[in-house]
């Protein structure tokens, strides 16, 4: 690569938590394929050097660059509000409401071709559980994810996420500040063919403590994606109707998916017994949904899904343990 070549003027921060769902859904929240994550859009890419006029996102050298509308040249990247419910359904319902409010912030690295992606977010939970153990109606996570993303030459890519969180139920305060980490590769075979594999360290007292994942994105034509992800798997086929009915929506692109995964959260709680104990939730899904996309951005997104396989341990109380019904999920996501 030349000297010119290596001056990347542009970086592409549209990377966020459905790239790597693991990083946060499954380690903090029930999230699994939700809002900025969900793993359609190229986590980073770079402009040859800072003259182009086609950014694609955080501009490092040229900042009065002409950035195109849908994308950011400065160091805000965006805003996300997202709503999910799951219904109290079956004789152990566990009625689930959250909330999640969320940024995503792109600063230089001191490395060549590199950059720091900075996401706080605030995720407020309301639970009703039907069982005859107390538990806690409110959980709350807060959390402040650092990502250094660094493009190694034309094909290969690699990452490093430090993701320190704060997770209880407002009182108690033991093991609730937890930090998990993950480092991955993407290997991008041509525009078609994309591959990524890594680990992840959840900080979790149980067998999903640290999690591998892995797979390939197929990109055979503009209509279809497939994201056969372990231990995610996600279809999309792009959908032309609003085009049609909407002329103002003819500059963005809808999609229409069906995915399959798994998510969690991890809360510092106080047990039945009065003690200080920490709940892992677990649950598994399959949604179907339709999103919006603006310049790679996704700026909308509703899911419609059947929740199975949920279950509330404790690393504590390892006699307690919630066998929940299953449930429907319901979600709303809107990007800024």
């Amino acid at each position: 690569m030349s000297e010119k070549d290596d001056n990347w003027g542009v970086i592409n921060t549209q990377f966020t938590q459905s790239d790597y769902p693991h990083t946060t859904h499954f380690t903090q929240t029930p999230y699994y394929m939700h809002n900025e994550s969900d793993l359609h859009t190229e986590p980073y890419s770079f402009a040859r050097n800072s003259n182009q006029t086609e950014y694609h996102g955080l501009s490092l050298q040229n900042q009065k660059a002409n950035v195109p509308d849908g994308r950011r040249a400065g160091m805000f990247q965006g805003a996300t509000i997202g709503v999910s419910y799951l219904p109290d359904l079956g004789s152990h319902g566990f009625e689930m409401t959250q909330v999640r409010i969320g940024a995503s912030f792109g600063l230089p690295a001191p490395m060549k071709n590199s950059f720091f992606l900075l996401s706080p977010s605030f995720e407020p939970t309301f639970v009703r559980w039907d069982g005859r153990e107390p538990f806690p109606n409110t959980l709350y996570s807060a959390s402040f994810g650092c990502m250094l993303i660094r493009k190694i030459n034309e094909r290969w890519s690699t990452m490093a996420l430090v993701g320190p969180r704060w997770c209880s139920d407002g009182k108690e305060t033991q093991s609730a500040v937890r930090c998990s980490l993950m480092g991955g590769m993407t290997w991008t075979k041509s525009p078609q063919w994309q591959f990524r594999f890594g680990v992840v360290y959840s900080n979790r007292n149980d067998s999903f403590n640290v999690l591998p994942f892995g797979g390939l994105i197929w990109t055979p034509n503009e209509d279809w994606k497939y994201e056969l992800m372990a231990p995610m798997l996600k279809v999309s086929q792009r959908c032309q109707y609003f085009q049609q009915i909407l002329p103002r929506q003819s500059e963005a692109t809808h999609w229409r998916y069906a995915g399959i995964g798994f998510g969690g959260g991890t809360w510092a709680i106080e047990s039945v017994n009065k003690q200080p104990d920490v709940a892992n939730y677990t649950e598994f899904s399959v949604v179907l949904g339709l999103e919006s996309e603006r310049m790679k951005r996704t700026a909308w997104k509703t899911e419609i899904g059947y929740v199975f396989g949920r279950s509330m341990n404790f690393e504590k109380d390892t006699m307690c343990k919630f066998n929940i019904s299953d449930s429907i999920v319901l979600r709303a996501t809107l990007s800024l």
